[in-house]
């Protein structure tokens, strides 16, 4: 039987930067994919005569933001073997995505990429800005709000807001619950 695993993890390279698009300060990023997928059979063999080395071919892929909601629409998606286009990126930032093959029985592990965009960056970061930084505790994204940093460093001061992003209760900070200044230390480029 086919399909009856989830998906093997994917490969994927960076082909290219485009940085001139329609947005500005915006650059398209295309990603080379590799992966495991299943050759239908030949017009008049066997339906069987399909070919695969693996009993868990992938059929889709799709792009994500690293820490992303899972209901989150995806930042690409596309056949496998494919090349895709994720859109939009902004100049001069960080960006975690991740590559995950589909199947009819799931996801496979993500394939994790961490890119420095090309071109300046285009937002300027203010203290009391709120902002979405990535713990080093756990690698997710956060949301946060800047509370110092110098133009030279490459690192912002943030306070990090609790509960998790979209929910319904008050965010407030934890910073002066005991959290030490070394964790509320991120790259500017988050």
């Amino acid at each position: 039987l086919l399909g009856v695993q989830r998906p093997p993890p994917v490969a994927a390279s960076v082909r290219r930067w485009i940085v001139e698009t329609a947005i500005p300060g915006t650059a398209d990023l295309e990603l080379g994919i590799t992966s495991e997928t299943f050759s239908p059979p030949e017009q008049g063999s066997s339906p069987y005569a399909g070919t695969s080395s693996s009993c868990a071919p992938t059929e889709s892929i799709c792009v994500q933001q690293k820490g992303s909601s899972p209901d989150a629409a995806p930042m690409a998606f596309g056949k496998p073997n494919e090349t895709l286009y994720v859109r939009g990126l902004p100049c001069g930032e960080e960006a975690l995505l991740q590559v995950i093959a589909l199947n009819g029985v799931g996801k496979s592990d993500p394939f994790e990429l961490q890119l420095l965009v090309p071109g300046e960056r285009a937002a300027v970061l203010d203290p009391g800005m709120r902002v979405r930084a990535v713990w080093a505790g756990d690698g997710n994204c956060y949301d946060a709000v800047i509370r110092s940093h110098q133009r030279d460093s490459g690192y912002v001061l943030v306070d990090w807001l609790r509960p998790a992003p979209l929910s319904s209760e008050k965010l407030k900070c934890v910073c002066e619950v005991g959290d030490d200044t070394d964790h509320r230390l991120v790259a500017r480029s988050c």
